[in-house]
Protein backbone atom coordinates (compact mmCIF):
# COMPACT_ATOMS: atom_id res chain seq x y z
CA UNK A 1 0.00 0.00 0.00
CA UNK A 2 1.34 3.42 -0.87
CA UNK A 3 0.92 6.35 1.53
CA UNK A 4 2.19 9.92 1.18
CA UNK A 5 4.19 11.85 3.76
CA UNK A 6 2.17 14.94 4.69
CA UNK A 7 2.80 18.10 6.64
CA UNK A 8 1.28 17.99 10.12
CA UNK A 9 2.03 21.25 11.94
CA UNK A 10 5.82 21.60 12.00
CA UNK A 11 6.29 17.86 11.50
CA UNK A 12 5.64 15.32 8.79
CA UNK A 13 3.53 12.20 9.06
CA UNK A 14 1.55 9.55 7.28
CA UNK A 15 -2.13 8.70 7.49
CA UNK A 16 -2.82 5.05 8.23
CA UNK A 17 -5.84 3.91 6.23
CA UNK A 18 -8.98 3.16 8.24
CA UNK A 19 -9.16 -0.43 6.97
CA UNK A 20 -5.74 -1.21 8.45
CA UNK A 21 -6.57 0.48 11.77
CA UNK A 22 -9.80 -1.47 12.02
CA UNK A 23 -8.22 -4.80 11.07
CA UNK A 24 -5.44 -4.35 13.67
CA UNK A 25 -7.80 -3.01 16.33
CA UNK A 26 -5.94 0.29 16.65
CA UNK A 27 -7.61 3.35 18.10
CA UNK A 28 -6.73 7.00 18.66
CA UNK A 29 -3.87 7.46 21.18
CA UNK A 30 -2.61 3.87 20.79
CA UNK A 31 1.17 3.84 20.62
CA UNK A 32 3.32 2.50 17.80
CA UNK A 33 7.06 1.90 17.61
CA UNK A 34 8.86 3.18 14.54
CA UNK A 35 12.14 1.38 13.99
CA UNK A 36 14.70 2.42 11.40
CA UNK A 37 15.96 -0.63 9.51
CA UNK A 38 18.59 -0.97 6.80
CA UNK A 39 16.22 -0.44 3.88
CA UNK A 40 13.44 1.66 5.45
CA UNK A 41 11.28 1.71 8.55
CA UNK A 42 9.16 -0.82 10.41
CA UNK A 43 6.05 0.30 12.27
CA UNK A 44 4.96 -2.02 15.06
CA UNK A 45 2.15 -1.99 17.58
CA UNK A 46 3.44 -1.26 21.07
CA UNK A 47 2.11 -3.61 23.71
CA UNK A 48 0.22 -1.88 26.51
CA UNK A 49 2.72 -2.96 29.17
CA UNK A 50 5.59 -1.46 27.11
CA UNK A 51 3.97 1.97 26.96
CA UNK A 52 5.66 3.36 30.07
CA UNK A 53 9.44 3.30 29.78
CA UNK A 54 11.60 4.89 32.49
CA UNK A 55 13.35 8.10 31.44
CA UNK A 56 16.86 6.64 31.86
CA UNK A 57 15.97 3.71 29.59
CA UNK A 58 14.52 6.05 26.96
CA UNK A 59 17.75 8.09 26.93
CA UNK A 60 19.85 4.95 26.67
CA UNK A 61 17.78 3.77 23.70
CA UNK A 62 17.98 7.19 22.05
CA UNK A 63 21.72 7.75 22.52
CA UNK A 64 22.87 4.13 22.49
CA UNK A 65 24.91 4.35 25.68
CA UNK A 66 24.36 4.24 29.46
CA UNK A 67 22.68 7.19 31.15
CA UNK A 68 25.78 7.75 33.31
CA UNK A 69 27.75 8.60 30.16
CA UNK A 70 25.02 10.90 28.83
CA UNK A 71 24.36 12.95 31.97
CA UNK A 72 27.30 13.71 34.22
CA UNK A 73 25.95 15.48 37.29
CA UNK A 74 28.23 14.85 40.23
CA UNK A 75 26.55 17.17 42.71
CA UNK A 76 23.51 19.39 42.41
CA UNK A 77 23.99 22.68 44.20
CA UNK A 78 20.59 24.23 44.85
CA UNK A 79 22.14 27.31 46.43
CA UNK A 80 23.29 28.67 43.07
CA UNK A 81 19.70 29.27 41.96
CA UNK A 82 17.69 32.29 43.06
CA UNK A 83 14.12 31.07 43.21
CA UNK A 84 12.83 34.52 44.18
CA UNK A 85 10.60 35.50 47.05
CA UNK A 86 7.77 33.19 48.15
CA UNK A 87 4.42 33.80 46.46
CA UNK A 88 1.22 33.18 48.43
CA UNK A 89 1.65 30.09 50.66
CA UNK A 90 4.94 28.75 49.26
CA UNK A 91 7.61 27.90 51.78
CA UNK A 92 11.30 28.28 50.89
Amino acid sequence: MVVTIREIGNSRGIVIPYQILERLGLEENDELDIVEVKDGIDIRIRKKEESIIPFAQQMEQLYGRPIDEIVKIEKWDYSEYDWGEPVEKEVW
